[in-house]
């Protein structure tokens, strides 16, 4: 095949200014520059992406140019993880996912190198039969999606082996819910300190997830002794205002007055750095073990707030929108429980079939 060298000229510097031009403001997940092929398409629009790709099988074709960095070549799939990564970054996927996500797909192609459909069906049922429950059959299913999905779009595989792959249905179970003298006791240990109940006050007066709580920063506090609200940024890079019950604010205030720290965070940590979450957990821990209460963690906390809602009849909606839920669906399934005993209730207080039996003539 005959390749005019003009064309390919201008082909390379199409993409060094498209490269250029999107990539230097941002850095990539390790520190460097997220200019990959991957990462370029899928911050394009639909008509630029055609040209790329035609641009790329041009340069591909080209003398000189090795098969080993075709980018639609199996063998190199596993060198495509980095630049799914940076996209999952962009959407907003938090970094616990984006790891795990990873950590699934990497697993899988280390297992088979190109797996078909029926590879993926085998193998996820080798891990079901090794163990794994519903929710990490469920979590691997959305990886493998993500990761195939993503190569599809931006034109780097043909066709998407995980499209037949159904979520499996996930068992409804209750929340761990600590009782009001248990976290009474907490916040009054002789343990805890100005920072310890400011934390406990905010995830369990605004449902807080402890990754929201230690990305506060000063300037997302509007507060007075009375009230207040806080910002936060959720999952899915979502953020969303919360307001801010006096107790809760008082006890801000209260750390903000003690706190010696100049930080921008709230809750600052090493090196300028915001407080680790696992330092949050760890003194949750520590405080139910000196109290003698069931262990108490930062999740249980969001519970006792969602709970709390319910259980007085707020809204589902109210609740979902404060927990910073994508759907009240998610909601329901989460707390099935109480939404459902709330339903029952209130149908047979308002349809009560004894009403008529013991008010009507002997």
């Amino acid at each position: 095949m005959t390749i005019d060298r003009e064309v390919i000229s201008r082909d390379i510097d199409l993409l060094e200014r498209l490269g250029t031009g999107l990539n230097s403001p941002r850095r990539g997940m390790d520190g460097g520059d997220d200019g990959d092929l991957g990462s370029l398409l899928a911050r394009l629009d639909p008509g630029s992406r055609a040209m790329v790709r035609q641009v790329v099988q041009r340069l591909i074709q080209a003398p000189g140019v090795p098969a080993a960095v075709d980018p639609l070549s199996g063998s190199s799939l596993p060198d495509l993880i980095p630049s799914w990564a940076n996209h999952l970054k962009y959407e907003g996927k938090s970094p616990e996912t984006i790891k795990i996500y990873g950590l699934y797909v990497s697993e899988l192609l280390a297992e088979i190198a190109a797996p078909t459909p029926i590879q993926i069906d085998t193998y996820l049922g080798s891990k079901a039969s090794a163990g794994s429950g519903p929710r990490s059959i469920g979590s691997r299913i959305s990886a493998y999606r993500s990761f195939y999905g993503y190569l599809e779009e931006v034109g780097l595989i043909s066709g998407d082996p995980t499209k037949h792959l159904k979520t499996p249905r996930m068992p409804y179970r209750q929340r761990n819910v600590p009782s009001a003298g248990a976290l009474r006791k907490v916040l009054n240990s002789s343990h805890a300190n100005a920072r310890d109940r400011a934390q406990v006050m905010l995830m369990a007066g605004c449902g807080l997830r402890v990754s929201e709580l230690v990305g506060i920063r000063i300037r997302d506090l509007v507060l007075d002794l009375r009230h207040g609200n806080v910002t936060v940024i959720g999952k899915g890079n979502k953020q969303r205002t919360v307001p801010m019950v006096q107790q809760a604010a008082e006890a801000v205030v209260f750390y903000l007055v003690e706190r010696e720290a100049d930080s921008k965070w709230l809750f600052p940590g090493h090196k300028e750095q915001h407080l680790h979450i696992r330092t949050v957990n760890d003194r949750l821990q520590q405080l139910s073990v000196a109290e003698s209460v069931p262990t108490i963690r930062p999740h249980d906390l969001r519970h006792y707030f969602a709970s709390a809602l319910l259980n007085a009849g707020v809204s589902l909606l109210i609740v979902s929108r404060l927990l910073g839920h994508s759907s009240p669906a998610i909601t329901a399934r989460s707390y099935w429980h109480l939404t459902e005993e709330g339903a029952l209730r209130s149908a047979i207080e308002e349809h009560n079939p004894l009403i008529e039996l013991m008010d009507g003539d002997p």
